[in-house]
């Protein structure tokens, strides 16, 4: 019923390159923002129960795929529609690896998604089974209690982070001359001020995962082991909520870069493992002592990653 190809096209000849099998949670991904849109718009019910999966369909018409997803809970539905740009990720991540692994040529290449198809190819890829889709019920919070001087209109989720947990990340990512990385332990609620997105999370802990690097200081290696015993520490009201790591590039940078991106391999972590709507990754500059220039973040907006500001508290 989800089974996608990933179709790339020579963006110079318009001929079709390579069709690549989409990992099942991409479909998942889409599941779950559809779910969290409903329940933020006051039409699915905001209690816990298993999403009830009515509709997942591709579109293809005059204009560029689009893919349709509906959601039910009881005897009430939620769809919404995404373009084929929601894969922008997924492609970057595919076309990362078929260039390093040289099956494709360096060049510029348009994607879009298409229904599968027998002669797709999987690769080395590792399958792993989509999370039970029962996302528990989001209580209500406020962010003024939580610290927030002046909420502000944004329609991303509301990412808040005490001073002390921003300076313990900023703190882990210059005592090193590698890259280092941490577990995001995370409260997520349904935010009662009047904000376009009224999901919410705060960050509650920060937790050190494995220092070990690939070789290289652009290389974090996360063990699965690390990552099993973060999920340990989950309970209802403390959920694993993304990763932070730093980038020390140091004097590599061209003059004016920013080193605070999310690279193709950033990017399969993410799209792999933190792909829950209320799930982030921030991103560290150890040439900073302060937060504010130090961190950036990036969230899930209509399942597709976006850079978004956070809240830094006192509290």
């Amino acid at each position: 019923m989800f089974d996608l190809d990933l179709l790339l096209r020579d963006a110079t000849t318009g001929h079709e390159v390579r069709r690549e099998s989409l990992p099942a949670h991409v479909a998942e991904r889409l599941i779950a923002d559809t779910h969290a849109s409903g329940v933020l718009a006051g039409v699915l019910p905001n209690d816990g129960a298993p999403i009830r999966v009515d509709g997942f369909s591709l579109e293809t018409g005059d204009g560029p795929a689009r893919l349709r997803v509906e959601v039910g809970m009881g005897e009430t539905s939620f769809q919404k529609l995404y373009s084929h740009a929601v894969l922008r990720d997924d492609a970057e991540v595919i076309i990362a690896r078929l260039l390093q692994t040289k099956a494709i040529e360096k060049g510029t290449y348009t994607f879009t998604p298409a229904s599968r198809t027998a002669t797709s190819t999987v690769g080395g890829r590792i399958r792993l089974r989509p999370a039970p889709r029962r996302p528990g019920r989001l209580p209500g919070g406020s962010l003024v209690e939580r610290g927030v001087r002046e909420p502000r209109a944004c329609r991303h989720p509301a990412i808040v982070l005490p001073r002390r947990q921003a300076q313990a990340l900023v703190s882990q990512a210059r005592a090193s001359e590698v890259e280092v990385g941490a577990s995001l332990m995370v409260e997520t609620f349904l935010v009662e001020e009047p904000v376009p997105c009224r999901l919410g999370l705060r960050v509650l802990e920060v937790v050190e995962l494995a220092h070990g690097t690939a070789g290289t200081e652009t290389h974090l290696r996360i063990t699965p082991e690390a990552l099993a015993a973060v999920g340990a520490r989950e309970t209802e009201a403390r959920r694993a909520g993304g990763l932070a790591h730093s980038h020390p590039f140091g004097r590599k940078l061209e003059p004016g870069a920013d080193p605070r991106f999310l690279s193709s391999e950033d990017k399969a972590v993410a799209t792999g493992w933190y792909w829950q709507p209320h799930h982030i990754q921030l991103i560290v500059d150890p040439r900073f002592t302060d937060p504010e220039d130090a961190i950036a973040a990036y969230a899930w907006v209509d399942a597709a990653l976006v850079r978004v500001c956070l809240y830094l508290t006192e509290g």
